[in-house]
């Protein structure tokens, strides 16, 4: 068992419970939940994005596969940040103005409620696949933290700690944006 790198691993999630429950407080409304309020520098949301890219799913999964099949394996990390720059470059301004909370929201204010649902259904199923990645990437983590895979670990860290906090998070959304309307 790796007791340094558990250590620190616990220490990280610790930190990341308390700045979690730390910001409870400051949602008032769906948007405050979603976008922080639309309230974020450029600079911050780019850090927020690029947290969010350079996950454990993209350091430790795209590194596996350009490690089992070599440098083709990078080319869906590389045209991620491709497509990333050219959306900062030609549409973020564009998508600012119409003032939409996400990119369902956004479809459905230019092209309708279809697109809507249909942006909406696709965001789902393709999360299911980085969502899989990130769970892997857990595992890793976790058989090297404790010298063996362990199942029970991984259901709890995976799925019982995340739906609690996720669900306390919502609930008090809920009541606070019912309460504004």
């Amino acid at each position: 068992m790796n007791y340094v790198f558990l250590s620190a691993l616990i220490l990280y999630l610790i930190v990341f419970l308390i700045i979690g429950i730390m910001d409870i407080k400051k949602i008032r409304s769906f948007t405050d939940y979603s976008v922080a309020g639309k309230s974020q520098s450029s600079f911050t949301v780019v850090m927020t994005l690029l947290a969010t890219v350079v996950g454990a799913s993209t350091t430790i999964g795209i590194t596996d596969t350009v490690y089992k099949i070599g440098f083709p394996g990078i080319w869906w990390l590389a045209f991620g940040a491709i497509g990333l720059i050219l959306q900062s470059v030609f549409l973020s301004e564009r998508v600012r103005k119409i003032n939409a909370d996400t990119l369902p929201d956004l479809a459905g204010r230019t092209v309708g409620k279809a697109a809507e649902f249909l942006i909406a259904l696709i965001i789902v199923v393709s999360w299911v696949g980085v969502i899989a990645g990130q769970l892997v990437a857990m595992n890793s983590l976790i058989t090297f933290a404790l010298g063996k895979s362990d199942k029970v670990i991984f259901t709890i860290v995976s799925l019982i700690i995340p739906l609690r906090f996720y669900r306390r998070k919502y609930d008090r959304c809920d009541k606070q944006c019912r309460a504004s309307q």
